[in-house]
């Protein structure tokens, strides 16, 4: 069976999303993504107009991808908590994997067009549905207090997972698999104060 169009395209970004991650946005180039998606430099050229645009394209698909795959990671998952956790865990794993597409993006934001910044927030907004939708769940199922503020409680847990993982691997080198993400949800979960 044939490829579809939408397939081929994923084949390209995946390609071009471990050579961005192995050689950096401005070492790389088509011809290196070609070789990796296995298909001719002008079959690329079918699909994308330029490195930036493919660049672009594959940020926006991978953060769409880290929705679809938190969703089927927590399917099976009852307690909330527990699928936070999960979801932490994975986001550190992401992280890791796209680790050099990542501080391109925070270094060189000038790389990205408006359009692609608009898409990104976006997508940001639709983490924040699929989070707010937990966090509804957990009021529900009376595993988080009803008299909180759910877009505080948002932000924190989402920054919190965000920061840990930004500190411990980008500035002190610790692998994802190494951070203990329980503790982050854990406290949040638990809160700070003494009674």
């Amino acid at each position: 069976m044939k490829p579809n169009r939408k397939d081929k395209e994923h084949q390209i970004m995946e390609a071009a999303l471990k050579v961005f991650n192995e050689y950096g946005f401005y070492k790389a180039t088509i011809a290196k993504i070609a070789k990796e998606a296995q298909i001719g430099k002008g079959t690329v050229y079918e699909y994308f107009d330029s490195k930036k645009q493919l660049f672009e394209k594959s940020i926006i698909y991978i953060k769409e991808k880290f929705i679809d795959d938190c969703v089927e990671l927590i399917k099976d998952e009852k307690e909330v908590r527990k699928k936070i956790i999960l979801i932490a865990k994975y986001h550190g794993i992401f992280m890791q994997n796209h680790a050099t597409t990542t501080e391109i993006l925070l270094s060189n934001s000038a790389l990205l067009s408006k359009e692609i910044i608009d898409s990104m927030m976006d997508v940001r907004e639709s983490i924040y549905t699929f989070l707010m939708e937990l966090l509804e769940e957990g009021i529900e199922k009376k595993e988080i207090r009803d008299d909180v503020d759910k877009k505080t409680l948002l932000l924190c847990i989402w920054g919190g997972i965000m920061t840990n993982y930004y500190q411990r691997m980008f500035l002190e080198k610790t692998k994802a698999e190494d951070i203990g993400t329980e503790d982050i949800v854990n406290t949040i979960f638990e809160g700070i104060g003494r009674s």
